[in-house]
């Protein structure tokens, strides 16, 4: 029973982790086909978040994050104030650079956007992403930054530390 309940709570975590990682709001198909569930599956784990308050569900739009996720996030994501130290020099960067600039952060073999500024000529949109996104550190100038500062394994390889990540962030966006 003990191994259920843990497997049925990650999944849980997965499908809001998924959530906060999308455009909002996201319909069931978009969350199930990129959680890498079925789509009932990740419909009885919505309907228990939107139970709790995780998540709001807004008919056919779709689902977007609750104030409780939201409440959940400022208190164990990236804290407020290292993203006040980091958004001026972001800030600078983009507009010395004319482009836009984003801050992620390593999650085992995967990257987080956590901060992303947009460049003069327009909004922060698509290929840089959405905050809370997630992708293969191996994808993108900023995963490539990272891995080259992670320590050498035995053989001089860069590692990060493996975890199993779902079979939809794996190839989730190529290219960035």
């Amino acid at each position: 029973m003990m191994i259920f309940v843990a497997t049925t709570a990650l999944r849980g975590l997965h499908v809001l982790e998924t959530l906060a990682g999308m455009r909002q709001p996201a319909t069931l198909r978009d969350v199930a086909a990129r959680a890498g569930l079925s789509e009932s599956n990740a419909f009885r784990i919505l309907q228990a978040l939107e139970d709790e308050g995780y998540v709001h569900h807004l008919g056919r739009s779709g689902y977007r994050l609750a104030s409780r996720a939201l409440a959940l996030a400022t208190v164990i994501g990236p804290r407020p104030a290292m993203l006040r130290l980091m958004h001026p020099i972001v800030a600078r960067l983009a507009a010395v650079s004319g482009e836009a600039a984003v801050v992620h952060l390593r999650a085992g073999h995967l990257r987080v956007l956590v901060l992303g500024v947009p460049a003069r000529s327009g909004p922060l949109l698509d290929p840089a992403g959405v905050l809370g996104e997630r992708s293969p550190l191996a994808a993108g100038a900023s995963g490539r930054i990272i891995l080259a500062y992670l320590p050498r394994d035995g053989a001089g390889r860069r590692r990060p530390r493996r975890c199993d990540a779902p079979a939809a962030h794996r190839h989730s966006r190529p290219g960035l």
